[in-house]
C-alpha cells in the first residue's frame, strides 16, 4: 500500500479526520518496572548490556557444573536452532554478562556492566516454560580509572557491588531487605565465605558474592 501511494502521489489522496473516539490508554506496568530500574542501575554507574536469550548447556556449565539446569530442571530445547552452540533457551543471565565481560577485558579495565531479562524454567513437558524476569550485575577492576589526580585504584571488592544493591532498594522504597551468609554447601559459583542471600522476611530476592577463583579462569579473566 505505502509503494502504491508514492506512485499514485501522497496529494492525492484526499484526507479525513477521524470520526471515532480515540481508545482509552493502557499502561504497560511491568515493561515500566522494567525501564526503570534500567535508568536507576546507570545513574547508579552501571552499563547495560543486551544479549541473546538462546544459549548452550556447555555455555552455561563454564558458571560451575549446575545438573541440567536451574533447580536441576531440563533446558527449553529449541527443534531448529539459528546456531549449534544456540539450541536452548538460557536458565542464567549471570552467564551471559560473564560472557561480555570476557569479550571486553583486553580493552576494559574497570567493568561494571547489567541485564535485565527473562530466563526460562520448564514448568513440565505439556506446558509452556515459566519466562523469569531476572537481573545480573557484574563488577571487575579498580573502583576508579588512573587520572590526573590521584584516584582509589584498588579492586573493587564485596563490599562496592553490595553497595550498588543497597543504592537499588533504597530507590524503589525496600527499606526491610536484610543480608545474611549463605551456606557455604549452597555456594554454586560463589566464593564461601565472600557470599550474602538478600531476604525480604521469608522470601529470597537474590544474591550477592565474589565468583569463585574457578569461574574467571573458565572465562579467562585475570581479576
Amino acid at each position: 500500500l505505502e509503494e502504491i501511494a508514492r506512485i499514485y502521489g501522497y496529494e492525492r489522496i484526499p484526507e479525513t479526520r477521524m470520526a471515532d473516539e480515540l481508545p482509552p490508554q493502557i499502561g504497560n506496568p511491568s515493561l515500566e518496572k522494567e525501564v526503570r530500574l534500567q535508568d536507576l542501575l546507570v545513574d547508579i554507574g552501571l552499563q547495560e548490556v543486551v544479549n541473546y536469550r538462546l544459549t548452550s548447556q556447555e555455555r552455561e556449565a563454564r558458571l560451575g557444573p549446575s545438573g541440567e539446569g536451574e533447580d536441576g530442571k531440563p533446558y527449553v530445547r529449541l527443534a531448529n536452532p539459528i546456531a549449534s552452540d544456540r539450541d536452548v533457551l538460557r536458565h542464567s543471565l549471570l552467564s551471559s554478562v560473564m560472557e561480555v565481560l570476557e569479550r571486553n577485558a583486553r580493552l576494559e579495565q574497570r567493568m561494571a556492566l547489567f541485564e535485565i531479562g527473562p530466563v526460562f524454567i520448564p514448568a513440565s513437558e505439556s506446558e509452556l516454560p515459566q519466562e523469569l524476569s531476572r537481573l545480573a550485575i557484574a563488577m571487575t577492576g579498580p573502583r576508579s580509572l588512573p587520572f590526573w589526580e590521584s584516584q582509589d585504584s584498588s579492586a573493587m571488592d564485596f563490599y562496592d557491588m553490595k553497595g550498588v544493591v543497597e543504592g537499588l532498594l533504597d530507590a524503589v522504597n525496600i527499606d526491610a531487605a536484610a543480608f545474611s551468609a549463605l551456606p557455604d554447601d549452597l555456594c554454586r559459583y560463589t566464593r564461601p565465605g565472600h557470599t550474602a542471600q538478600i531476604m525480604l522476611g521469608d522470601t529470597l530476592l537474590g544474591l550477592v558474592g565474589e565468583l569463585s577463583p574457578d569461574v574467571p579462569k573458565a572465562y579467562d579473566l585475570k581479576q
